[in-house]
This record gives structure tokens, sequence and C-alpha cells, in this order.
């Protein structure tokens, strides 16, 4: 059950005997990074879980060290992953070993209890290590929590009876739910439903915003799963193609066996038994190239596959399947076509395949480029909209910004007493302090009403704190009111909204201006906020989502998550050699690290432009191999018409005519292909699009280049055997006639 609040599953399993363990997952809110320490050793290390002393019961971890079923029953114990372990302790056993984590709050000691191996089963938690809920900081926090209706970063698991009706389950948990926390939504105007999930549908299938690790994509999963079978679909059309190109050379040779008795059943036999030899032979090569293509499809996947993984039984299975469709696909058309020639009309040359048989061929060819065509048009219209969303005007300005992350209680004291040292130093244009940055979600929010309304009314609304000059290092644009400014003594109650939470509440920017907004706490306790300026919108978050309505709020010494520091053009690296001086000055125990703004908004789009480019890759292979399928049949057409043009050159026929015929047929086939393919690009490529907010229009002019680009490659494959037939020697053909 995703994001609920802390005292939910406890009081689940208490009341619901078909539960029969529960286990609370938490990855704290902003917490990206942990730094942990072991005497001189110090380093950060993400995905750091709080988790409950029964997480091991419910979960299979392989265990190097340690006792699974009682590594965290005591308080402030951890659980490291064996690389972490030879990190903190390359020369000693880690265990009963003391280390002291920072993740966010003050730091505490723990001690090592278990160590669990890096390479484990399939699982959505991939942790570097777990804390025992038991304990200071963030645990004590968590079982603080009482309300029912915020609070909403828990992860909760529960393991139930088998053969629990998983619908009646889920409502007997929602019944618990509206009856324990009743008086808790209506005070704080929400309404609160819990969704059971499968966790081994988790993966592909959950689309949490914000679950504990980076979930796969389901549709990018079907998508390159649907290429690759169209690329094998390609590969057998395409030997169907150049094994009936060829049967003509075949001929002779099934003749002659037939008339010395060989039987139809033996020939079939023998064109199968080729096409299993060729299949192997592709196979060994598939192996031997996947080896070298790997490590690209790990980086653009993110994954860690490695060769072994084929030994898998299941795996070796499905691949013997494969290769037994392949083998039938592609050798059922050829043997059956060889295996049926005549031989007093093989050996008087007079073989010659129907008019239907051309048909099929043709419509193979109109298959392959039908997926071709298609593929090429959802290539441009993805590379149209990674453009588009690196081009697209965010509403700030995100040039020469350095972002240096507060991490520990002591990097965020120092903030204040660094930014006055800097400000001073040339080449520093603005330097300001955030709870986050453009590019991250807001997890801080709140429901937010006006005068007259109350809290069930209210709009959600997310709270960002900033320190002065926030506005101005990121040139967001004031439309009404004014921004936080040291001349103007303020209250903590005075906020900014962005334009979209002013429209929300049902006023105009200048309307609002001197207004209180309010919102309740969970006890009922109403709040006021007073409103002294409106800003332009601008992206908080990536453009896979909309503008939400968001409120600013400057508090005097906040404990601000980033210093974001703007250099001028020119001056970034020595401006980021002072800031590392002065933090190494003023907080050496806290390793230094930062980034770039514009490196940490291309991150939000990293998956995306990495599922481009694996899609992209399979394209230019699904285009080469059709390339193929393409050259075989103009290789076929060539030898049937050879006659034909050589009566035709006979007549007059210069070679660029012959050419042209040849391409006429090409063209027209290539023609009806972007037919078929144009409602199979609009559909599919509605469908991606669908994942953005901000998109672009697929446009006439993807399908115009779409078949502009297949004719093009059509024209360059054929050329070659259609030149060679039109400068052939008539004589060599017709000699016989």
């Amino acid at each position: 059950m995703p994001t609920g609040s802390p005292p939910i599953v406890w009081a689940l399993k208490d009341e619901i005997p078909e539960i029969t363990t529960a286990v609370r997952v938490v990855n704290p809110p902003q917490v990206d990074k942990n730094l942990l320490r072991f005497k001189d050793r110090r380093f950060y290390e993400t995905r750091g879980f709080l988790v409950d002393s029964t997480f091991f019961d419910v979960f299979s971890y392989k265990f190097t060290e340690g006792v699974p079923e009682s590594v965290l029953d005591r308080p402030n114990t951890v659980v490291l992953k064996e690389a972490i372990a030879k990190k903190l302790f390359p020369e000693i056993s880690p265990l009963g070993q003391l280390i002291t984590i920072t993740n966010g709050d003050e730091p505490y000691e723990y001690e090592v209890t278990g160590v669990i191996a890096d390479q484990q089963e399939n699982s959505h938690i991939n942790a570097n290590f777990f804390i025992t809920m038991n304990s200071p900081g963030w645990g004590d926090f968590i079982n603080g929590v009482t309300t029912w209706a915020g609070q909403n970063f828990v992860f909760s698991y529960i393991k139930i009876n088998e053969g629990t009706d998983p619908i009646a389950l889920e409502q007997k948990i929602n019944d618990v739910l509206q009856k324990r926390g009743a008086e808790h939504f209506r005070t704080s105007g929400m309404t609160k439903m819990l969704r059971m999930f499968p966790v081994q549908e988790i993966h592909l299938h959950s689309g949490f915003n914000f679950d504990l690790s980076t979930n796969g994509s389901i549709q990018q999963v079907t998508i390159i799963s649907l290429i690759g079978f169209f690329i094998l679909v390609i590969a057998c059309v395409n030997f169907v193609n150049l094994a009936t190109a060829k049967a003509g050379k075949r001929a002779l040779e099934i003749g002659v066996r037939k008339t010395l008795g060989a039987q139809r059943t033996s020939l079939i036999i023998q064109f199968f038994m080729e096409v299993v030899l060729f299949i192997a032979l592709a196979t060994l090569l598939g192996f031997l190239l996947m080896d070298i293509v790997l490590p690209f499809f790990n980086y653009l996947t993110g994954k860690a596959l490695q060769l072994s993984a084929l030994l898998d039984l299941y795996i070796l299975s499905a691949i013997g399947g494969i290769l037994f469709l392949t083998a039938i696909i592609s050798g059922s058309y050829p043997a059956l076509l060889l295996s049926s020639y005549q031989p007093a009309k093989v050996l008087k040359q007079k073989t010659a395949p129907g008019r239907g048989s051309q048909l099929f061929r043709k419509g193979l060819v109109v298959f392959q480029f039908v997926i071709s065509i298609a593929l090429i048009g959802g290539v441009m219209v993805m590379l149209k909209q990674m453009n588009y969303m690196s081009s697209y005007e965010k509403g700030f300005s995100s040039g020469s910004k350095v972002i240096v992350p507060l991490r520990t209680p002591e990097a965020k004291a120092a903030y204040h007493n660094m930014r006055p040292n800097l400000e001073g130093v040339a080449g520093v244009m603005h330097i300001t302090g955030a709870s986050y940055l453009p590019g991250d979600q807001v997890f801080n929010d709140m429901r937010v009403y006006t005068e007259g309304n109350t809290i069930n009314e209210g709009v959600i609304t997310s709270i960002n704190r900033i320190d002065y000059d926030y506005l101005e290092t990121l040139d967001l644009r004031i439309i009404a009111g004014r921004g936080f400014m040291r001349s103007i003594t303020g209250k903590e109650n005075d906020v900014i909204l962005n334009r979209k939470a002013v429209k929300e509440y049902g006023y105009t920017p200048e309307d609002i201006i001197g207004e209180d907004v309010f919102t309740d706490s969970f006890s009922g306790e109403r709040f006021n906020f007073t409103v002294i300026g409106v800003v332009e919108d601008f992206n908080q978050r990536s453009l896979h989502h909309g503008i939400e309505p968001l409120m600013l709020q400057h508090r005097q010494e906040e404990a601000y998550e980033y210093m974001l520091v703007e250099a001028e053009p020119g001056s970034f690296e020595p401006i980021v050699a002072q800031i590392a001086g002065l933090w190494n000055e003023q907080i050496p125990d806290t390793p230094w690290e930062y980034t770039e703004l514009d490196q940490h908004l291309r991150q939000q789009y990293e998956a995306d432009q990495k599922g481009v480019a694996l899609i992209s890759s399979a394209t230019i292979i699904a285009i080469i191999i059709a390339c193929l399928g393409l050259f075989g049949l103009s290789l076929f057409m060539a030898q049937q018409k050879k006659k034909e043009i050589s009566i035709r050159k006979v007549f007059g026929a210069s070679a660029g005519q012959l050419v042209g015929v040849q391409f006429g047929s090409f063209s027209i086939m290539i023609v009806i292909s972007l037919l078929i393919a144009v409602p199979i690009i609009y559909y599919g490529m509605e469908k991606w699009l669908a994942n953005f907010v901000y998109r672009v229009e697929i446009g006439v002019g993807v399908f115009v280049l779409s078949g502009i680009a297949a004719l093009t490659i059509a024209i360059l494959t054929v050329s070659f055997q259609a030149i060679k037939a039109a400068l052939a020697n008539p004589v060599d053909t017709l000699r016989n006639e």
C-alpha cells in the first residue's frame, strides 16, 4: 500500500486477522543522500531506508553476515550492503562496529548487525542499507505521528493468509480506515482510500510517483518487445524472399533429384534442415553480437544484465521456442515452393512463379516497409519531443547556476555564515537558499482556502521555503506586488504565490495582494498567510507534469536544503573553487559536492532520452534488415524481368528508362506502405505523447518525411540491381530464344 500515514498499517494488522505480518518502509523525504562515517572514512550514499524490525520476515535477502530474523530487533541497528561494508571496513568484519549516519537530521550512531549480498534476487527495494525504525531522529518522528490524514510518506507492506480474497480484504482495510481516521479526515478536509498492489507488479505496472526505487516502464518494454518481434518477422520475410529469389538457380537441381526418384517429403526435410542450420549459425552470431552490445544496452536501460542469464531454464526454453517458430515461419514457404517444381518443366527451363506468388512476395516487402516507416515516423516524433523539451521556455533562468546540497545540520548552519562571505566575491551575481529546486517534486503541501470558505474547499498547494534573492537568482518575473526584501521587515506568514494558485483561489494577481489565505492543521487549528506578491507561472517540475499551485515562503534562519549561486558568464569554475575553499574551511568534516542547475534539470529527461536512443537503435536494425529484404526482392525481380528488359533494350530503351521502370514498382509499394503506416504512427505516438503535459503535435510533416526517407532508402537499396540489369548485354539473355 503506497504512501500512507505511519500509524495505519499496524492498526490494520491489529484489527484484520487475514493480515499475518506488516512492515513499513520509509525513504525520508528530501534525503536523496546519506552521510556515512567510520573513523576517518566518510562518504555519501543513496538508497538508505528506515524499516520495521519485521522487514526481513516479509522480504527475502541473501545475507553474507548476520541473522536475518533478529538483525533489526534492537534500536540503532543497521544492515549494510556488501559493497558499502567493504568501503567502511576494508580489513575487518563489520559486525558489531559502530558507524555514524546523517540522513538530513542530527548524526546518530548505529551498530552494524548484518550484511546483505550485492547481488540479490529481483526486488524493487534496491537498498544500500536498512536502519531499524526503532531509532532516534527520523525513527522517533515516524513513530510519533498519530494522524491518519496526512504525512503520506510511508510505504506499507502486508503478508496475508493464503486463500484470502484481495478484493474483500481491500474493502475491510478501507472500512477500518474510515472508522479510525474519520475525525482526522474531517478536520483536514481530506478524503483517503487505500489500494493494495501485488509486489510482483510494482516495478512495471504501479505508476507510483514516489516509489522506493526507480521503476521500469511497461510501455517501453512493450515497445521494445514489439520492435524485437517485428525485427524477427522481417528477418523471416527476408529469408523467404532471398530463398525464392534464388529458387531459379536450384530448379535444375530439384528437377534432376526428382527424376532420380527423390520424394517431395525428403526435399522438404532437406530444405528445413538448411533453414535450421542457417538459424543455428545466426543464433551463434547473435550471442557473439549480444556480448558486444550488452554494455550499451545496460547503459540505456540502467540494468546490469549478464550473458549468464541466458542459462536460466525459462529463458533457454523461450529461446528454443522462438527458434522453432522462426524455423517454421521462414522455412515453410521456400520448402513447399521448391519441392513443388515439376521435373519436366524444370529441365525444359519453363519454371516461372505465378502472379499469386509474385503478389505474395511484394506483400511481404510492403509489410516490411510498413514497419520501417512506422518506426522511422515514431523516432522522428520522439526526437522532436526531446528537442522540444530541451528548448522549452520553462519560466526561469537556469544557466550559470551552482547547486550546493546542504545535507547535514552543519552544512545547513554554515550556509548562513558562508552567504555574507560570498556576496562580495567578484563574479557572484546572486546567492540564495531553498528547500526545493526547480525540477524537484515539492513534497510539502497543504490545502489552502480563502476567506468565506473552509478547508473542504481548499486547493492543494505546494510550499517551497526560500531565502532572499531566490526570485532574482532564477529570474522569476513578479507580475503583482513584491518579492521578499531585506529593506522591508516582513512577517513569517508573508507569502508569494504563482499565477496558477491565484487563479485556483478565484482571484486576479492584482486583487489578491494584501489578502489572507488560510489552512488548517490536522487538529483543526487555523493559520493565515498574507499574500505580498505574485510571480508568473514557471515549471517547478518536468514537462511530464503541468504547472501546479505554488506558495513561496521566507523564514529567517531557515534550514535550507540547497544553496544556489548564480555566477557571471565565464566565472563559473573560479566561483566553484572559492565556494569549495570556504566550505572546506568552515565544515571540513562534511564532504564537498556540487552540481549545475542545467545538469540537474537534464536528469529529469534522462530516462526518456535513453529510451528514445534504445528505440532508435532498434529502428536502425529493423531498417537495415528490411533493406536486405528489399535487395533480395530486387534480385528476384531482376531475374524475372531480364528477358523483358533485354527486349526493351533491343527496341531502343535507354538505361535510364529501364532503371525507371524497375523503380516504379518499388515506388508503388512504398506509397502503399506509407498509407498503411500513417494511422499506426499517429495512434502509437499519440499514446506515447500522452505521458507529457507539454508536447509537440505530430503534424503532416512527420508522415511526409517518413515516406521520403523510406523511398530514399528503397532507391539506394534497389539501385545496384536495377542498374546492373539495365546495363546487361541482351544477347546473353536472348541467345536461346
